[in-house]
Formats: structure tokens, C-alpha cells, sequence
């Protein structure tokens, strides 16, 4: 297997760069890396390098409080990781809401259409 140009520490470095406010086109010009690689690197190195990161200025907008930490150590406080559960099982009600009106459009589109004798849609409760 080829060996990278880049140590873990210059990867963490470069990533750290798009982080405190370059952009990430700017990062890849100066590195001399494509930009896939950049992201390949940044899901790669995003656990490992998470609490380097954070302590940048403007890291919080870039990777966000969801992060994954490493070793599994809390990022911020608890409360934090409760507005998380919160926003998650609300999400999860608002898809499970958005499936059933897809279920009912879809079957109320279907029965507006002629549908072939011995073929019936069943009522939803």
C-alpha cells in the first residue's frame, strides 16, 4: 500500500486550516490535494482530531455540537447532549408523520385511477 505525502499531525493541521476560516478550495491550493481528498481526510481524521479542532475560534459552526468524540468523552455539557435526544426524537416523530402522509396521497392517488377488476385498496384508519 502507497504511503501518504502527508503525516496524521500535517492532515490534522491542514483540516484545522479549513476550520479556522479558509475555504476549502483555498485549503487544497495551498496543500496541493483535491478536494475529495480533503474530505476523505476530514471523515477519516474528524474523530480523531475532533478536540483539536474544537478549540479553534468558529470550529462550533464548522462541526457542531453532534460531533462524535473519541474514547467516548462528552463535548460540552450534558445539557447539550439533551437538546441533542430532544431534536432527534422530534425528528424521528416528524418522519414517521411524513411517511404516513406519503401513504395516504399515494393510496388516494391510486384510487383515483381505474384500477383492474379483483385488485382493491384498503382502507387506512
Amino acid at each position: 500500500m502507497r504511503n501518504s505525502r502527508f503525516t496524521t499531525q500535517q492532515v490534522t493541521d491542514i483540516l484545522a486550516e479549513a476550520v479556522s476560516g479558509m475555504t476549502v478550495a483555498q485549503v487544497c491550493a495551498k496543500h496541493g490535494i483535491s478536494v475529495p481528498t480533503f474530505y476523505l481526510w476530514r471523515a477519516k481524521h474528524s474523530k480523531k482530531s475532533l478536540t483539536t479542532l474544537t478549540a479553534l475560534p468558529g470550529a462550533e459552526e464548522t462541526i457542531g455540537a453532534a460531533s462524535p468524540v473519541e474514547g467516548g468523552e462528552k463535548s460540552g455539557s450534558g445539557n447539550d447532549l439533551n437538546q441533542l435526544r430532544r431534536r432527534i426524537s422530534l425528528l424521528e416523530q416528524e418522519n414517521e408523520l411524513l411517511r404516513k402522509l406519503f401513504v395516504e396521497a399515494s393510496l388516494a392517488r391510486l384510487s383515483s385511477k381505474n384500477l383492474p377488476k379483483g385488485i382493491s385498496i384498503p382502507d387506512i384508519a
